[in-house]
């Protein structure tokens, strides 16, 4: 037992983390019947809510990540809090009762390396201010290349940016420094555990003894990477100079300590359900089956909407040809696609074959169905065909009937001959 944490190590020295009986002795908060959500709450209550919200915050601090987010946006709306935070709060009490068993796995590692996954919610705080989140762990090395393995997180944190951020790139950026500072943290603890004493007065002396464990910063923030791995204007190419100094002192600790950036899609970013309670049921059954992930390796940087256009899993790499290609492991871990068709804003690029694809106006949607750079564009007239030498197609705006007759014209984007025959969208 360390600091109400249950510790139990195997005979194989893999060890489980738990406060199954912590969690159960927190009760909800009675709310009398017929309270309006937007009724104000007395000081009483509200002295209530601050004790509630700290004990689920050291269950949260200690053993269970997926409570980070909630309970620390909840924390800044308790000098407003109305029946509606009230209710939030004991539907939080009873997600950490119900998920009082639920352990943290760290497994035996003989070859050590560290990863850090930062993300940010931009102004998402009652206040208008920035929620940040980190997931700091140990992996085996041949996680560093693609390799699914069980992920032993060693730091975790949901926390306000300290700085008022001006964009969500501004956010991003930010908490990616964050996380930097904690990975270095961790690489120096364990080059102490493993070799022996730093001697921190000598900047080189320091520089190598977090260079001697493998490292890599994860971020699914596209802007702040690419100023950092690709940019070489001067300021990076960034209006925000804060922003952009902040970009500078990353490559060039990146340099220094030799350590790696990773680009990932959104649902493949494990900090995401620590910035937002509405990711925070896929990082809990990311800890229920059994903490196994890995790093995308897609060099198209596709986003992950393009990604499921195309049929590709969660874990799978951008061309489909390693792990999650079916998307059951990323559906297994609670991850959905919360866009509909009909949501999508991103013109799909050469490489989406085949994908069906909508814009949505009053009159207008756009299907793609092949190699992006042969689009042609014409306009249908009010019927619900169009016919060409390769085929006929029927055309539908999604969610309305097929027929168009009530439309005087309809401008669609269409392939030529090598469009498929019989599509239907």
């Amino acid at each position: 037992m360390q600091c109400g944490v249950s510790i139990f190590q195997k005979g194989d020295f893999t060890s489980t983390l738990s406060q199954d009986n912590y969690s159960l002795n927190v009760e909800p908060i009675v709310i009398r019947r017929g309270r309006r959500p937007t009724d104000e709450l007395s000081d009483e209550e509200k002295s209530d809510i601050r004790g509630r919200l700290g004990t689920v915050g050291w269950r949260a601090q200690q053993s269970a990540p997926w409570l980070s987010a909630e309970t620390s946006l909840l924390q800044a709306e308790v000098s407003t809090a109305t029946v509606a935070t009230l209710q939030k709060v004991n539907k939080l009490i009873r997600t950490m009762n119900a998920t009082a068993s639920v352990k943290i796995l760290i497994p035996a590692i003989h070859e050590l390396s560290v990863v850090g996954w930062g993300d940010a919610a931009w102004a998402v705080r009652v206040t208008g201010e920035s929620q940040g989140g980190e997931l700091v762990a140990v992996v085996p090395l041949e996680f560093l290349s693609g390799q699914t393995c069980v992920v032993a997180p060693v730091s975790w944190r949901s926390n306000k940016l300290l700085r008022v951020a001006r964009s969500s790139t501004s956010a991003e950026v930010q908490q990616m420094t964050e996380t930097l500072d904690e990975i270095s943290w961790v690489r120096l603890a364990l080059y102490e555990i493993e070799v022996g004493p730093v001697d921190y007065s000598n900047k080189d002396d320091v520089n190598r003894a977090i260079s001697a464990c493998p490292a890599a910063l994860v971020t699914d923030g596209k802007s702040g990477y690419d100023a950092i791995e690709r940019s070489e204007s001067a300021g990076l190419g960034m209006r925000d100079k804060r922003t952009a100094i902040e970009c500078l002192g990353i490559r060039q600790q990146k340099e220094q300590t030799a350590l790696q950036m990773k680009w990932v899609h959104s649902d493949a970013m494990l900090a995401d359900g620590l910035t937002k309670p509405a990711a925070a049921r896929a990082l809990l059954e990311f800890f229920e089956q059994g903490q196994q992930w890995r790093l995308v390796d897609d060099p198209l940087h596709q986003s992950a909407r393009k990604r499921k256009a195309r049929g590709l899993g969660r874990l799978a790499d951008g061309d489909g040809t390693k792990g999650d290609t079916s998307g059951s492991l990323g559906e297994k871990a609670g991850f959905k696609n919360s866009k509909k068709e009909k949501d999508y804003d991103e013109y799909p690029d050469e490489n989406d074959q085949f994908v069906h694809y909508y814009e949505n106006t009053d009159k207008t949607e756009m299907v793609h169905a092949g190699i992006a750079s042969l689009w042609t564009t014409t306009t249908i007239t009010a019927t619900s065909t169009y016919s060409s030498p390769s085929g006929s197609y029927v055309l539908h705006e999604p969610g309305k009937p097929s027929s168009l007759a009530s439309f005087t014209s309809w401008p669609c984007r269409l392939l030529p001959s090598s469009r498929p025959s019989g599509i239907t969208s």
